[in-house]
């Protein structure tokens, strides 16, 4: 409903609505308002899986989960009674999941890269998860095709993963009417995007809401969804 890579899981997931093209997205669960599986048309489905307190958590800590994410997985497609014709992840921690999965059962897996470790660090970041580049190499070296938003995300796969270019697809990415918006409403509340009611929007809304009371009687519209 907000972030980067959640709305464009979203774009995605209504490209396929309107191509008609089944599939199945799988997320872990962060607020306790939205349903454990929701339909999205007669061949989209969402499944959210629950993995420690269905909450907002650092992505770095998303690993100590892998095992339990790759079992429910699993679970769910053994229980839909056929294997998916491709798989793709999006963010290496996905990416990590899709290459077990895509051995196990022999198909092809795509992968969304949306940052890359070794790339942050070459501009100055520091590396704050231990093991993420060596993951990100091997979802690299074994994903059929890579999509990036960027040439120069591409070149960071080449320059410092020595992936081979010819796999790497670069995409782009539109903005979404979301970002067109200040993120918050007038109320300071963050401006939700999503099918779910208006009191469970409230509540999501209410419970994340972390501004000053000073932002809320300013001019909020000032306020840009980013810069």
């Amino acid at each position: 409903d907000w972030g980067g890579t959640n709305v464009y899981m979203r774009e995605l997931m209504d490209g396929l609505i309107k191509l008609n093209i089944p599939f199945v997205f799988i997320t872990r669960k962060v607020f306790k308002e939205l349903p454990d599986r929701e339909e999205l048309s007669e061949n989209g489905i969402i499944y959210r899986i629950i993995s420690g307190d269905e909450k907002l958590i650092d992505k770095n800590t998303l690993k100590n989960y892998h095992q339990l994410h790759l079992d429910q997985i699993k679970k769910i497609i053994d229980g839909i009674g056929s294997n998916p014709t491709v798989i793709h992840s999006v963010y290496w921690n996905s990416g990590r999941l899709a290459c077990e999965l895509a051995n196990l059962y022999s198909i092809k897996y795509v992968h969304s890269v949306i940052s890359n470790n070794l790339g942050r660090i070459a501009r100055g970041a520091e590396d704050f998860c231990e093991g993420r580049s060596a993951y990100e190499k091997d979802v690299y070296e074994n994903a059929h095709l890579i999509l990036a938003v960027s040439k120069d995300e591409k070149n960071d796969l080449v320059n410092y993963y020595n992936i081979n270019p010819d796999k790497i697809l670069v995409a782009g990415q539109e903005v979404n009417n979301a970002f067109l918006f200040p993120s918050h409403d007038c109320n300071g509340f963050p401006r939700i995007y999503s099918n779910i009611t208006q009191n469970q929007q409230h509540s999501v809304a209410k419970r994340e809401n972390f501004l000053p009371v000073a932002f809320k009687i300013s001019n909020w519209w000032n306020y840009k969804a980013f810069t």
